[in-house]
């Protein structure tokens, strides 16, 4: 395997928030061209998956 030369943060179905080097950070829409070189995604949990996790308990 490869290691990877890239990450982004995924904020929407066709935006990535990342840095470019030399440059701030920056949110952009994902190119199509981009889209079909992504190998591998990850999803942590949201603020909101807690909150209702904790919200469900019994006090």
């Amino acid at each position: 395997m490869i290691p990877a030369k890239h990450a982004a943060i995924a904020t929407g179905s066709r935006t990535i928030v990342h840095a470019y080097s030399g440059r701030a950070v920056a949110e952009n829409d994902l190119p199509e061209a981009w889209a079909r070189r992504i190998a591998f995604v990850f999803e942590y949990p949201t603020v909101f998956d807690r909150f209702h996790f904790y919200r469900s308990q019994p006090f």
